[in-house]
């Protein structure tokens, strides 16, 4: 429900993350109930929901979750190694950048990267229906993720 979570990428994409390390499959009522907590924690820990950019994010999933996110430099030799080793990757991108013709491109999102494909990545994308196994090419997720010092979190 976007009407209510328009701001909460980054919480979806830690939900989508945290899913996959439970091996769970979300379901769209406890996805919103979880949404909503993690909103709620932000404003009584934080005094507000913020963009959870950089080590915000990091500090949020210790806080939220009590995981210790890693920060690494994305290359397509690492999100190969990632994946390979089952770590499915979060990536802070400038969404316009990405051109998903499913969602308004706002400037600000977080993706799922899910796998590869040679050097095209799987992602799930929590700012779109149609977002689970959206591909793109590598080239355009390191463009758009340079804004945000070409980093992501596993």
């Amino acid at each position: 429900n976007w009407d209510v979570h328009k701001e909460s990428c980054e919480e979806a994409a830690f939900l989508i993350l945290l899913a996959y390390r439970k091996g769970e499959k979300l379901a769209k009522d406890s996805a919103d109930q979880e949404l909503r907590a993690m909103k709620k924690f932000q404003i009584e820990e934080y005094g507000k929901e913020k963009n959870l950019i950089g080590q915000d994010f990091v500090k949020f999933a210790q806080d939220y979750a009590d995981i210790k996110l890693k920060v690494i430099k994305l290359s397509l030799e690492r999100i190969k190694r990632e994946i390979n080793a089952g770590n499915p990757i979060i990536v802070p991108v400038t969404a316009k950048l990405l051109k998903n013709p499913y969602y308004p491109h706002p400037d600000y999102h977080m993706i799922v990267i899910i796998g590869y494909n040679g050097e095209t990545i799987i992602t799930n994308d929590p700012g779109t229906r149609r977002g689970a196994g959206f591909e793109y090419p590598f080239d355009r997720i390191k463009k758009a993720a340079a804004d945000y010092g070409g980093i992501a979190f596993y």
